[in-house]
């Protein structure tokens, strides 16, 4: 029989998480230029990179799929990094790889335990060799971080994690859970429907 699976509401998640914990942003406000692969839209016409970000600005009331910052747990201190899926499916650019790095910085300077909460479709593709390069950046921070903190370092799964995500800096955690209900691997589900079909 097939088993029941709840579904998961990522960035209702993320909210009810970042109210248990106090979240306080770090801000790095639109650190880098937007620049990347625009598209065409049927009857819309061409949509630029940077339209596209300001328009999920809009619509999510976000400045980007990532976020950095501290909260608390008991009386621990934490820093937190994660990836709203609500944002362009949590993909990741370089706003997103530079926010890992400071979270990672900041846990490292402060010796605080590093959260992860990841709801990502991956590198964005917008963003091409500059998003994908952000990937083996996380995976070293993460392991800077693991060698001189000795303090819990846990990812959280929640929805939708794919791609890069997936494969490097999420598995680094000591610990990494999944909410019931959440898909995650590295290619996305559409993928693998595609490639079955045609070979």
């Amino acid at each position: 029989p097939e088993i029941s699976r709840p579904k998961i509401n990522p960035g209702e998640v993320m909210k009810e998480l970042k109210a248990a914990v106090n979240f306080v942003e770090v801000g790095l406000g639109r650190h880098f230029d937007t620049f990347g692969v625009g598209r065409f839209l049927p009857g819309e016409g061409y949509q630029s990179y940077g339209d596209k970000i300001e328009a999920a600005r809009r619509k999510t009331g976000l400045e980007e799929a990532a976020f950095v910052g501290t909260g608390e747990i008991g009386r621990h201190k934490v820093v937190i990094y994660g990836e709203n899926w609500d944002f362009i499916g949590g993909s990741l650019g370089r706003d997103g790889g530079a926010r890992y790095l400071k979270a990672t910085d900041i846990g490292r300077k402060k010796k605080l335990p590093l959260l992860n909460w990841y709801s990502s479709g991956g590198a964005r593709q917008e963003e091409d060799g500059i998003a994908l390069m952000q990937v083996p950046n996380m995976i070293h921070a993460a392991d800077m971080y693991n060698d001189e903190v000795p303090r819990p370092h846990v990812a959280a799964l929640i929805g939708e994690v794919w791609g890069g995500i997936s494969a490097g800096p999420a598995p680094r955690a000591d610990l990494l859970v999944g909410l019931r209900g959440t898909n995650s691997g590295f290619s996305g589900q559409g993928s693998k429907s595609k490639s079955n079909s045609e070979f």
